[in-house]
């Protein structure tokens, strides 16, 4: 069985705006099983760890490795705890990442927090998309002021694509994927200062920061 496993690197970090809540994230290597031959399938496998770096509560969440003979029902399953600021586990949470999750609270029943939606009708012809993942490239009069000029769904391949223009699709992908070669080899060789300011690491942090001025 050929195996690819994707090793993330790094912390990243979301920001509510809502309660300025900042919550920090780890996530478990994943791995894409049976290149060659069988069924194709991505599998999480490891611990990830969710701070909440506003109030110190915590979850750390175990995704578990299918069996090998369990099949695909033995897949995608997590288990985890909630902790809260003085580490002291308060929440159980259960379930099956691209099913459903729930949470249990001593002894209580269990509660539902997430469940998938149904699938479009066809969704093999969509390479298994699910609806939102469909309309990720439409461009709706509520988002197009505020989408940055570098989001893909502005790439004049991806819009060709959208309207049915295979032929169109295909050379503007071509001409850009060229152009993007050309910008890397300018970039290659140049000082660290001299590259693009949007993104930056503090001294003594690994973390990146967003510096707020990318679509200026």
């Amino acid at each position: 069985m050929v195996v690819i496993p994707v090793i993330p690197e790094g912390i990243s970090e979301i920001r509510i705006k809502e309660t300025d809540e900042v919550f920090s994230f780890t996530r478990p290597p994943s791995f894409v099983r049976n290149i060659m031959s069988g069924e194709k399938y991505i599998e999480h496998v490891g611990e990830m760890v969710v701070t909440n770096e506003s109030t110190g509560e915590e979850a750390k969440v175990n995704f578990k490795e299918g069996s090998s003979w369990g099949g695909a029902g033995s897949r995608n399953k997590i288990d985890g705890q909630l902790y809260d600021s003085n580490g002291s586990a308060k929440i159980e949470i259960t379930g099956k990442w691209d099913e459903s999750i729930s949470r249990k609270t001593g002894s209580k029943s269990s509660e539902t927090l997430w469940t998938i939606n149904d699938f479009p009708n066809d969704a093999p012809k969509y390479y298994g998309l699910s609806s939102w993942a469909i309309s990720l490239n439409e461009i709706t009069s509520d988002i197009k002021d505020s989408l940055p000029p570098t989001d893909t769904r502005w790439r004049p391949d991806q819009r060709a694509l959208e309207e049915g223009k295979m032929d169109e699709a295909e050379d503007g992908k071509q001409k850009l994927e060229a152009k993007q070669r050309e910008r890397r080899k300018v970039w290659e060789g140049k000082p660290e200062d001299a590259k693009p300011p949007q993104f930056f690491k503090s001294d003594g942090e690994g973390a990146w920061h967003y510096s707020g001025d990318y679509c200026e």
